[in-house]
């Protein structure tokens, strides 16, 4: 086959194929104890998760996508744990809600959770299913969150919490390939 009907070939098979991974964003955050009268918690501001910028992440990179190439993105997996001290749990708190905000974009949950046990260190969100392709686009994106305690912790506790996106694009290597191989 020639060299430019092989790189047409290519170009044309390439342009509706996409390819899904997934994109990790962790952060901490610390929580000092305190007396229940003075402990009201509004927010967690967890480092890392103020303007997120995908395009930057090594997901993009090894997959060769830029955030033009986004079709779709979700929210899988959202844990939140007790990293330190150990032992510590979570049970001070009510309910903790995760939004997404980028520029003009309305705010959106991303995931909720209303359950924290005694004695367990970590919690996994419920997700909403919420489309992320529009924020993940966006210039930048940050995720914020609206916490409900009904006390505090007995010490100060550093939490971590985790994100997994999962995200759909264009394959656009193969396609930079196939243009770059036409004469």
């Amino acid at each position: 086959m020639r060299p430019a009907i092989l790189a047409l070939f290519l170009f044309a098979s390439a342009c509706d194929q996409t390819v899904t991974f997934t994109v990790t964003q962790s952060g901490e955050t610390t929580v000092e104890r305190g007396l229940e009268l003075q402990c009201r918690l509004a927010a967690l501001n967890i480092g890392r998760f103020s303007d997120i910028s995908f395009e930057d992440t090594q997901e993009f990179e090894n997959q060769g996508v830029t955030k033009e190439d986004v079709k779709s993105a979700h929210l899988i997996d959202l844990k939140m744990r007790v990293k330190d001290p150990a032992g510590q749990d979570l049970s001070y708190l009510s309910r903790v809600a995760f939004h997404v905000e980028s520029p003009g974009q309305s705010k959106a949950l991303v995931a909720e959770q209303d359950s924290f046990p005694d004695n367990v260190d970590t919690v996994t969100f419920r997700m909403t299913g919420t489309e992320l392709a529009p924020y993940v686009t966006a210039e930048s994106m940050s995720i914020t969150s609206e916490v409900t305690a009904n006390g505090c912790p007995d010490t100060d506790q550093t939490l971590e919490v985790t994100a997994v996106f999962e995200v759909e694009a264009t394959v656009q290597g193969l396609q930079k390939a196939a243009r770059m191989a036409t004469p």
